[in-house]
């Protein structure tokens, strides 16, 4: 019926209404210029992702803002993937069913030339980098684990993935845990 329709369309008018407050006001807006929330995301499980957010970016990344990089909470299943960082956008999109790539997608940003202000300008190709990608990739073929498929042994080689996955070891080994944001890291890969 029309009353039917007329309510389910306040009711969806009420449900955006109440996502753009909560991307305008998210505590994640002091860390990044833009954020976004699709549909189906859990507003207040993004929301505790924020503060455990800010207590990890104030703790070891200095509290800054990166008002050109966007943070896109969304479902990413069509990408096999939970998170994603797009270079040319300056995006870096997780997956809200499953946080725990945010620090990894991070770490891509930073290395994408975000401290240098050059875009593209990889720190993991550095050569102050160099010798920790080569123990990195010493312990990949150490560990005799058999790696094929999209992520085989090449894929966890390139300097970009070793850089963000070091980055994201870091993290998660530091005294305070950050469950949410970070994947485990009993495997080197």
């Amino acid at each position: 019926t029309a009353y039917e329709i007329g309510v389910r369309l306040v009711g969806s008018e009420m449900c955006i209404r109440d996502r753009l407050k909560a991307m305008k006001e998210s505590q994640f807006n002091d860390y990044f210029g833009y954020i976004e929330m699709d549909e189906e995301c859990d507003i207040d499980k993004v929301a505790e992702l924020a503060k455990e957010w800010s207590a990890l970016s104030e703790t070891y990344f200095g509290g800054k803002r990166y008002e050109d990089v966007s943070l896109r909470f969304r479902k990413l299943g069509n990408h096999h993937a939970i998170g994603l960082y797009y270079t040319w956008f300056r995006c870096i999109c997780v997956d809200v069913r499953n946080p725990k790539s945010m620090v990894h997608e991070f770490m891509h940003m930073i290395d994408d030339g975000t401290l240098t202000g050059i875009r593209q300008d990889y720190l993991s190709i550095k050569d102050d980098f160099s010798k920790i990608l080569n123990r990195y990739c010493y312990f990949i073929d150490k560990s005799g684990e058999n790696l094929s498929g999209k992520y085989n042994k090449s894929y966890f080689e390139t300097p970009t993935e070793v850089f963000a996955r070091c980055g994201e070891i870091y993290v998660h080994r530091m005294p305070v845990s950050y469950t949410h944001l970070t994947l485990p890291t009993k495997r080197i890969v």
